[in-house]
């Protein structure tokens, strides 16, 4: 949350992707992204964050769909609060959803977590950055614009091959660790 309130969301489009209840989802709408979708693997997180969405007055802002329906076109935020797991999975799905200088926020991730996620999102995402409260960690970024990649043959997404050009080195890339201070951002949810 404290993430999508620094960003100015006015007319951008984002994917709050495991969205769970919607309450990222939400918050973007009511800070005013323009477009926004969440998506979840559970039937039962896309009727609660469409119930959620209605009793914060943005359920026709925001389109919810279960991964693979939602709209394929690139997005200017992602963010995604889901464990280390699916996270380093979804890289190149998330890289492929974002537009070239997109910007996206990773949380859920424990620390000791990130270093992994951090190498596995270098391939797409430069100027990453890690910030820390208590054990979790957030993982932000910018989908880089000057790189091609392929996956089974196809540009767009996936790693590094010879003839790409050259290939990022994480030791060149610096990560910061920062706190993240506390806030409140009142949003009434339902647990159901």
């Amino acid at each position: 949350l404290e993430w999508l309130d620094r960003m100015d969301l006015a007319g951008k489009s984002i994917i709050d992707y495991g969205c769970g209840s919607g309450i990222l989802a939400i918050a973007a709408a009511l800070l005013g992204a323009a477009q926004v979708q969440g998506v979840d693997n559970d039937p039962q997180a896309i009727e609660s964050s469409l119930s959620n969405a209605m009793r914060n007055g943005v359920a026709e802002r925001i389109s919810l769909h279960l991964p693979g329906a939602e709209d394929p076109a690139p997005v200017d935020l992602l963010v995604a609060n889901i464990l280390a797991g699916p996270l380093h999975t979804l890289a190149p799905v998330f890289a492929a959803r974002l537009k070239p200088g997109g910007r996206m926020a990773l949380s859920g991730i424990l620390h000791g977590q990130h270093v992994e996620l951090l190498e596995r999102y270098a391939e797409w995402f430069d100027d990453l950055v890690v910030s820390q409260r208590d054990d979790w960690v957030r993982i932000e970024g910018i989908r880089a614009g000057n790189r091609e990649w392929r996956v089974d043959g196809k540009p767009g997404v996936g790693n590094w091959e010879p003839g790409m050009g050259k290939r990022p080195k994480l030791k060149a890339r610096r990560f910061l660790l920062l706190p993240i201070p506390y806030s409140l951002f009142p949003i009434p949810v339902s647990p159901h």
